[in-house]
């Protein structure tokens, strides 16, 4: 008692972890110094001291904080049922005040080991005890978490689901979660309905999917979750099975490996003839990707109609094409002159496979009137085809390109094109040019780019990683320069030369240093900054170091950058449209 406190506290923690027996009235559960009462709490807990359960249930109304946090997880591994009131009483009194005190109650409240008596409180009146009922039952993986699904308050369900659905689940709640589907009208709560929809796809029996079914047809309902609706039916079968709201991998049961297939015909016509333009290109997209059975005459008019977005017509294309639909070939005639790109080239694409001989005609008689763009996607579609007539087009540009007249913005296509359609005597062409014009192999990265492509590279390429290190901060936060505004400040040719050789010129700031100190220690870093006889390093580890010029010993420059040569990373084609979004980038 007399003993200085930390002097008290270590020698509890010491009797904790000898797991010494001992007796609640040995604990100084009222000591009068706050530290002291919390450890020989802690310590009540650690050793399931019985008989404890009386001081530590007293110790919940404790004036300091951390007293009744420790005494709450000491009641759940104590187990005595006497605690349910006084930890029901924490949680309502503390009213989300303090999740740590609400997290050590729910704790307390799963240590009881009893799920039945935790279900009677979905009756209590406190929105926070509800809550804390509903947490500690999914540790306890309790089916009886159903019940707090018809909760009048939108968070209490939402726990409930979330508690059902995620992680290892508990699966015999989930056919409560499923059905509730039909009683959540059109509530917004998109976490909930999102699992309730997984959960009928999980499920897999008959009811299930009609219900999935209903629910996509359901006009008042959150059209995006009408859309995750014939999704999860689109994804009945799928194998490996991704969870849809957690992306981890489940096991499926069981089910009518069809059904979902023949729900999703069943209910295209219906949806269709009501939907809005969005909901109508996920079904056309559908359709296609899952070779549906469908009234070709719906996409028909789709296609025809000028007043649809360009996407969904695209789509509806495909669909049709899919479908061998008999006015397929008429419809991409006459869309093979659309003023709209997406629609030229999806024309195009279906028709290089239905009607080669057409399409070939067309890729010959417009050369001089179609852009960079389409020139490119042509000639990734000719090189797909075998005709006589692909490989004569082919050579007409082998012709232009050792000529000197084929635009730059196409050399690289028309080498990749060769590559794939592989006739060996225009390759051997190629090859013997390419071996003649060194220079070619670097300027055909310069031009024909496709900006949105590099924006996506350069945003989430897993190898290039060019985010990772420009974008991920700002100037002093990041391992690279900025390069937002890079398209202003350079030129093309500095970029690829950046990309290829980043050791050529290396960014003001983004040199990297080594120096030997004279108190023996070694530094390395990026040199932020040498004036006034003082050196700035950001260290590996983010740390900003100033280094007076009088503690170093030596100093050497390393002329390497930290950035790889990223033509060992990344394609030909990925480097050019890299090079367009950073030259754009304004």
């Amino acid at each position: 008692m007399h003993a200085p406190t930390l002097a008290r506290i270590h020698a509890l923690g010491g009797l904790g972890q000898l797991r010494t027996p001992l007796k609640a009235r040995q604990l100084p559960l009222a000591d009068p110094e706050a530290r002291v009462r919390a450890q020989a709490a802690k310590v009540a807990g650690d050793l399931r001291i019985k008989g404890s359960e009386t001081a530590l249930i007293l110790r919940l109304r404790d004036e300091n904080a951390r007293v009744r946090f420790q005494a709450a997880l000491a009641l759940g591994k104590v187990g005595n049922i006497s605690a349910l009131g006084p930890l029901v009483s924490l949680l309502e009194d503390n009213s989300e005040h303090d999740p740590f005190l609400r997290h050590a109650a729910t704790l307390g409240l799963s240590g009881l080991q009893r799920p039945e008596l935790l279900a009677k409180l979905k009756q209590h009146r406190s929105v926070e005890v509800r809550i804390g009922a509903v947490v500690a039952l999914r540790r306890l993986a309790s089916p009886l978490l159903a019940g707090f699904l018809k909760d009048q308050h939108p968070r209490v369900r939402r726990e409930a689901a979330i508690a059902i659905h995620d992680d290892e689940s508990v699966p015999e709640a989930l056919p409560a979660l499923a059905e509730c589907l039909d009683a959540l009208g059109d509530t917004p709560d998109e976490p909930l309905l999102r699992r309730a929809l997984s959960a009928n796809l999980r499920l897999g029996t008959a009811a299930s999917g009609r219900r999935l079914s209903a629910y996509a047809q359901r006009a008042t309902a959150p059209e995006a979750l009408r859309i995750e609706a014939l999704e999860a039916l689109a994804s009945w079968n799928a194998s490996p099975f991704l969870d849809r709201v957690e992306g981890r991998v489940r096991l499926l049961p069981s089910r009518a490996p069809d059904w979902g297939r023949q729900l999703l015909t069943e209910a295209i016509e219906p949806l269709w003839l009501k939907a809005s333009p969005t909901l109508r290109l996920e079904l056309a997209r559908l359709v296609f990707e899952q070779q549906l059975a469908a009234p070709t005459s719906l996409f028909v008019d789709c296609v025809r109609s000028q007043d649809h977005p360009v996407a969904l017509r695209a789509q509806a294309l495909k669909a049709l094409a899919r479908a061998k639909a008999p006015e397929l070939l008429e419809l991409v005639q006459s869309l093979t002159e659309s003023a709209s790109a997406e629609l030229r080239q999806t024309a195009l694409e279906i028709q290089a496979e239905r009607s080669p001989a057409k399409f070939l005609e067309y890729a010959r008689n417009h050369w001089a009137t179609t852009n960079v763009s389409e020139l490119q996607w042509n000639l990734r579609l000719v090189a797909q085809r075998s005709e006589p007539e692909a490989t004569t087009l082919l050579s007409q540009h082998v012709d232009r390109l050792t000529a000197g007249t084929l635009p730059q913005a196409l050399i690289l296509d028309l080498q990749e094109a060769l590559r794939r359609h592989g006739n060996a005597t225009l390759v051997a062409r190629v090859t013997a040019w390419e071996h003649a014009h060194p220079e070619i192999r670097t300027r055909s990265l310069l031009a024909g780019g496709n900006p949105e492509e590099g924006r996506r590279l350069f945003q989430g390429s897993v190898q290039g990683q060019c985010g990772r290190c420009h974008n991920a901060g700002g100037e002093g936060q990041q391992a690279g320069p900025v390069l937002q505004g890079i398209g202003q400040r350079t030129t093309p040719e500095y970029l690829l030369e950046s990309l290829l050789n980043p050791s050529a010129r290396i960014a003001e700031g983004y040199a990297t240093v080594s120096l030997s100190l004279k108190n023996g220690e070694s530094v390395d870093g990026l040199l932020l900054q040498d004036t006034d006889g003082r050196l700035r390093l950001r260290l590996s580890t983010g740390e900003l170091r100033t280094l007076p010029n009088s503690d170093i010993a030596t100093r050497s420059a390393n002329p390497q950058s930290v950035m790889p040569p990223m033509g060992d990373v990344l394609s030909h084609r990925e480097l050019r449209d890299l090079v367009a979004f950073l030259s754009s980038w304004r």
